[in-house]
């Protein structure tokens, strides 16, 4: 199966921005798999482009 890594660093309160940039992974067929927030590293699967929605829950 096709992944990609991503390196990105967000500010707490970019949560909008950060939700906007998964959900156009998603539209272009890349889907999060997992996420190291402590070193901002994204990992994707590749899949078939869907209309998805992200949302951080706060522990």
């Amino acid at each position: 199966m096709e992944m990609i890594k991503k390196f990105k660093i967000w500010w707490v309160w970019q949560d909008e921005e950060q939700q906007a940039w998964l959900q156009g992974m998603a539209a272009r067929g890349w889907h999060l798999s997992a996420v190291n927030s402590l070193l901002g590293l994204y990992t994707f699967q590749r899949g078939a482009p869907a209309n998805m929605a992200y949302r951080w829950a706060s522990a």
